[in-house]
């Protein structure tokens, strides 16, 4: 730590006296930078693009099985069809929340690791749904 203090007063002095321009009456102005480059994480566009591709496809695979489930609902008993039908569209209701909520996303540097975690947690409870489902049935 005390080698880093030497390093970084120079530095910060430094980066202060490239920004300023002393004028003609000798009186420090600031001076605009020229250009400024935008440094976009494109690693993280790219990983967003992805994880938006893959979750796509795993809501259109939800959609599928949901499918089977409906087909596979045979009629008989009135009580256990009307159970097995509202947890059908439980898990329509919870796949279809998903699709909205990464359709509407809009990416953003700041939010996205917590809106990945969210939308992972709710995958994962959603599978585990489906698991239990048709463990039960």
């Amino acid at each position: 730590m005390k080698k880093l203090m030497p390093s970084l007063i120079i530095t910060g002095f430094i980066t202060g006296i490239s920004m300023l321009a002393f004028a003609q009456e000798g009186k420090p102005e600031m001076v605009e930078p020229q250009s400024v480059k935008v440094v976009t994480n494109t690693d993280s566009i790219a990983s967003y693009t992805q994880f938006r591709a893959d979750a796509q496809q795993k809501i259109t695979s939800n959609d599928k099985d949901i499918a089977a489930l409906k087909a596979k609902m045979v009629k008989g008993n009135a009580k256990a069809d009307s159970r097995y039908h509202k947890k059908i569209v439980a898990l329509e209701s919870k796949n279809d929340d998903l699709r909205k909520r990464i359709a509407n996303y809009n990416y953003n540097e700041n939010d996205w690791p917590q809106f990945k975690q969210e939308f992972n947690h709710d995958m994962y409870e959603l599978g585990k749904a489906f698991k239990g489902f048709t463990s039960k049935k």
